[in-house]
């Protein structure tokens, strides 16, 4: 938004520069002081007071461009936390600016209490010429009007008939004071409409400007959660990048033991395929072995068999022999 268009959206009263800073206008005031006629005493004492309120005004002003100055300051600290996030001296710095900030919220909250006291000072201050002018109405002669000066919103006008000559010099006096206090009082209503204007407007900055202060607070404590986190990311990153590097060596040995097992597959068809060969040829010489057996078996009958054969044919020469040998030996006799 322009500085153009935010100070036409502004109220009567508040003028907001190309910052966003508040200042009081006092055109209207300056206007006001300029129209008015010379003042009775009573109307003095409100003089001082609005020139104590404007020198109030006056101070909070100057305290809105510090509390905008300030604001700018923590805009400009955020984004350099934004730039630096792991910068903590830099989230000290804004911690110490909002303590500041605090300080002068707080001071504003003591001037805008002071200024309604005043307000009700000024009031009670108003009461007795309210009096003062119901009393000059009271001595003005029956039929008499006052129409110069009046208040169109405050005061009602009064419709009268001209009067007897011999009164006229009293009335114009009377009329000439009360015209002058019903300016006098007409100007410090009007004063006091836009001081009470001006209070609510500052009252308004002082939440919009608090809640910014909290806002801001919260961002920074929105930075300060995040670059905590990126920092405890951080080595979770590393952790990761190792963690991608170990499985890529272990993506790799599964890669290798998975071709080992299918060479182990491989060796183990070709295994099997040979015991079952050798299965084979086990069965085989195993059957013949057991025909080996058999015909050793027969064999040995055979042997066993010729063996005792041959066993009695010898006993059989012994006995041939023996009696031969005796019959020899008888022959020899």
């Amino acid at each position: 938004m322009s500085s153009s268009s935010s100070s036409s959206d502004a109220p009567p009263g508040v003028v907001l520069d190309s910052e966003g800073s508040v200042h009081l206008s006092t055109c209207d005031e300056n206007d006001a002081t300029q129209q008015q006629p010379p003042r009775p005493a009573g109307a003095e004492t409100l003089e001082a007071d609005d020139g104590d309120q404007q020198q109030q005004q006056q101070q909070q002003q100057q305290q809105s461009g510090v509390a905008a100055v300030t604001v700018e300051e923590g805009n400009n600290s955020s984004s350099t936390a934004e730039d630096y996030q792991h910068d903590h001296s830099a989230v000290e710095e804004e911690d110490e600016e909002m303590a500041m900030f605090d300080d002068l919220m707080d001071a504003e909250l003591d001037d805008s209490g002071r200024h309604e006291q005043q307000e009700e000072e000024v009031a009670h201050v108003e009461t007795p010429t309210d009096k003062a002018a119901a009393a000059a109405a009271e001595t003005l002669p029956e039929g008499g009007h006052v129409n110069e000066g009046s208040s169109e919103d405050i005061y009602p006008q009064e419709q009268a008939t001209p009067v007897a000559a011999e009164a006229a010099p009293s009335r114009e006096v009377t009329e000439s004071d009360s015209d002058q206090q019903q300016q006098s009082m007409e100007t410090t209503y009007r004063a006091d409409g836009s001081t009470a204007e001006v209070s609510r407007l500052t009252r308004e900055l002082m939440v919009l400007t608090r809640q910014l202060g909290e806002l801001q607070s919260e961002k920074l404590s929105l930075q300060c959660q995040l670059s905590d986190a990126n920092s405890r990311l951080r080595p979770l990153e590393f952790d990761n990048q190792a963690l991608q590097a170990e499985t890529k060596r272990l993506g790799s040995k599964v890669e290798e033991l998975w071709q080992l097992v299918e060479h182990a597959t491989t060796d183990k068809e070709r295994t099997v395929t040979e015991m079952q060969k050798t299965r084979w040829d086990f069965d085989r010489l195993r059957r013949l072995w057991k025909l080996l057996w058999r015909e050793l078996v027969k064999l040995r009958l055979d042997h066993n068999t010729q063996l005792s054969g041959l066993k009695s044919r010898l006993e059989n020469a012994e006995a041939e022999c023996r009696r031969l040998t005796k019959l020899h030996e008888n022959a020899e006799r």
